[in-house]
């Protein structure tokens, strides 16, 4: 009885020690973990430069077993949308592991031999594929790798990374994962996995490219056991015949037939029976009427005139003497659009879907450059001044940059580029195919960085040359959305938060000498150096560098950190510097004392602070714990609070939190990265492991 008495004095001792831990926990951590969620199957990734974001709802799994047999198969489809395309997964042989991708044998890529039965065991398919059907038409992976993770309390995890090439030889890429919590229930017997492409002496049909066009248009069809014989093939488009102008055993060329409507292609080679592939469908061709004005500068936006436009932007291609534009809106009669960077004068050219516009009769499109440089100082503002707004999608807070029309660069989670507008619509989504300098398998974008006047250049890393290479590019990002080189450097590093460009060089933040240094990387050759020293003896008084930014005259402004006794890599103790040109070290902020007060700087508190942008009047920096942006008049040195209310989940308005509204009402997630973009007066915080991010316009 006495022992138990002890035991129940210890109860209150225990729960204090325990609610003190869990306080100090709560006071550390600005990003509690989250209660864990059941897994549940979804699709995320690119394919062909567009989002894949499929929710369970939208995929299908079979899993193939047989009694006996060691080997199990698995089908996954997903369906992208409400046209019918599918993204579809068979693997033959599930297990952990990486899988190279080869042409399916059956389709054009690898037709096989009809004459030979394909010998294999019983109930067990030929191969891994990736099946892409689209308006019709069905791409088989070329090549790359799917990735499989097998856990036993998350499932099944599938990453890949593949390419597919249509009738005409584009090549196009996608990247992703899915995820199947539960995989295993109802299977089925292997005997019915289905083969799509069997070797067989009948003709098949992948895919034709293009599928709009008119009459008189060039259309490639992809296939098997087509004739080498041009008479040997018929061709029609919804039963009227083409003319076949050149052909091989997995390839016809065909001319789109005078009189044809929409419809399906038919084909029948020799006597085979007639078999029926993807639609083509006859558009109306544009016409160009009308250009205003016929001159101007650089940077300047002019209206074409005409019929047929399409209404989706990307389907419309304006050319200045051969250079892109970008085209801002579109009607089926008006677009607009900017003069771009490189265009001189000289013939303007309207593309719509693929098809050169026809001109109207004694019209001669030619626009007159007056100005070839892009003016100073544009300004787009897209929102309201003292408002925060909320953009979505999940970028590294560390790989960001801005263009002088408000336009963002941003970096996925595989390091891919994409750029989007000021309101956080996906302009462009950057492949390997526009990289003009060099053929590149892959790429991986490692930092990226504006100047002053908003040019855009990036670090690229390119490891899957054929011969194994590994190589690091400077690269630059057109406003035509080309990707050219600078130079390629000896910087090897892949772990970099960081990276700024004062027009002749480049800084990068690295961990490359293991004590989180500023390396510089020659704007010319390429060198890599180090320029800053973190750590023990170094060029923080001891500290790392964390992050940093360059102000108008090249001064570098770098937040650095001490790492705590509790973690690697969390920082706990911070200090900004000022360095010049000539690397004359001055001190902003010493240290501070933990807490939240506005002020002189002498006497302001933060609590964590994380990331740090400079314009040439203010310092803004990411008070993470506090979750707020704070403001630091350089002049002055007062402190302000630009936005936050202090509060990260506080939820109204139908239980969401308030992420949107006046900048000194709203909640944050926390602050890992800023961007200032001064031609669109607009501040941008990221969160590291977030679906969204904010962007404040500036009063």
């Amino acid at each position: 009885m006495t022992t138990f008495i002890k035991k129940l004095k210890l109860i209150p001792v225990l729960m204090a020690a325990f609610l003190v831990g869990v306080t100090s926990c709560k006071k550390n951590e600005s990003n509690p973990n989250p209660t864990a969620e059941t897994p549940v199957a979804k699709m995320t990734g690119k394919l062909d430069g567009k989002d894949l974001n499929v929710s369970a709802a939208n995929l299908t799994t079979t899993y193939y077993t047989s009694s006996g047999d060691a080997v199990s198969s698995l089908e996954t489809s997903a369906a992208l949308d409400a046209s019918g395309s599918k993204l579809n997964f068979f693997i033959d042989d599930l297990k952990s592991g990486t899988i190279a991708i080869s042409p399916k044998l059956g389709s054009s890529a690898n037709p096989g031999n009809p004459n030979l039965k394909v010998q294999a065991t019983v109930g067990t398919p030929v191969q891994t594929y990736v099946q892409y059907y689209n308006g019709g038409n069905t791409y088989y992976a070329l090549s790359g790798f799917v990735k499989i993770e097998i856990d036993q309390t998350k499932g099944l995890t599938v990453t890949w990374e593949i390419s597919f090439k249509d009738a005409t030889g584009r090549t196009f890429t996608s990247t992703g994962s899915f995820s199947i919590p539960i995989y295993t229930v109802n299977p089925k017997p292997k005997a019915e996995v289905k083969d799509p492409t069997p070797v067989a002496a009948k003709p098949t049909i992948d895919n034709i490219a293009p599928s709009n066009g008119i009459a008189g248009d060039t259309v490639s069809i992809a296939g098997t056991n087509f004739s080498t014989a041009l008479a040997d093939n018929l061709v029609k488009f919804n039963t009227v015949q083409a003319t076949v102008i050149s052909a091989t055993a997995t390839k016809l060329m065909v001319i789109a037939p005078q009189g044809g409507t929409s419809g399906d292609l038919t084909l029948k080679v020799k006597n085979s029976e007639q078999i029926t592939g993807p639609a083509f469908n006859y558009i109306i061709p544009a016409t160009f009427t009308a250009l205003t004005p016929a001159s101007g500068a650089v940077g300047d936006v002019i209206t074409l005139t005409g019929t047929n436009f399409s209404t989706t932007l990307a389907d419309n291609l304006v050319t200045f003497s051969g250079v892109a534009g970008q085209v801002k809106t579109a009607t089926a009669t008006t677009i607009t659009v900017a003069v771009p960077v490189g265009a001189i004068t000289g013939a303007v050219t309207v593309t719509v879907k693929g098809k050169r516009a026809a001109l109207a009769q004694g019209f001669t499109p030619t626009f007159t450059v007056t100005t070839t440089q892009p003016p100073a100082n544009p300004t787009v503002i897209v929102g309201d001044p003292g408002q925060a707004y909320i953009l979505n999608g999940s970028y590294s807070a560390f790989a960001k940059a801005s263009d002088n029309e408000g336009n963002l660069y941003v970096v996925d989670e595989n390091q891919q580029l994409y750029k989007m507008s000021p309101s956080g619509q996906i302009l462009k989504s950057f492949t390997k195919n526009d990289i003009i300098f060099k053929a590149m398998n892959s790429y991986k974008c490692i930092a990226i960085t504006s100047n002053k006047k908003g040019a855009i250049r990036a670090l690229f890393y390119c490891p899957t040359f054929p011969n194994g290479q590994v190589e690091m590019y400077m690269v630059a990002i057109g406003i035509s959305g080309t990707i050219s080189k600078e130079f390629i450097t000896t910087f090897s590093d892949t772990n970099v938060t960081g990276m700024v460009w004062d027009n002749s060089n480049y800084y990068v933040l690295s961990s490359n000498f293991n004590t989180d240094d500023v390396v510089k990387i020659g704007g010319t050759d390429g060198a890599a150096t180090q320029y800053l020293k973190g750590g023990a003896n170094g060029d923080f008084n001891g500290n790392g560098a964390y992050s940093m930014d360059l102000d108008g005259s090249n001064n570098m402004f770098v937040l650095t950190y001490t790492k705590g006794p509790n973690s690697s890599s969390i920082p706990t103790k911070h200090a900004i510097f000022k360095f010049d040109p000539n690397k004359t070290k001055s001190t902003i902020l010493a240290s501070y004392n933990d807490g939240y007060t506005n002020g002189g700087l002498d006497t302001a508190r933060f609590r964590d602070i994380r990331s740090l942008v400079v314009s040439n009047q203010d310092l803004f920096v990411g008070d993470n714990g506090n979750f707020r942006i704070r403001r630091i008049a350089l002049s002055t040195k007062l402190v302000t609070t630009l936005a936050g209310n202090g509060k990260q989940f506080e939820v109204s308005n139908g239980n969401q939190p308030l992420y949107v509204g006046g900048l000194l009402n709203i909640n944050m997630r926390g602050s890992n990265g800023l961007m200032l973009n001064t031609f669109s007066n607009a501040l941008y915080n990221f969160s590291s492991g977030q679906v969204s991010f904010q962007k404040f316009v500036l009063n």
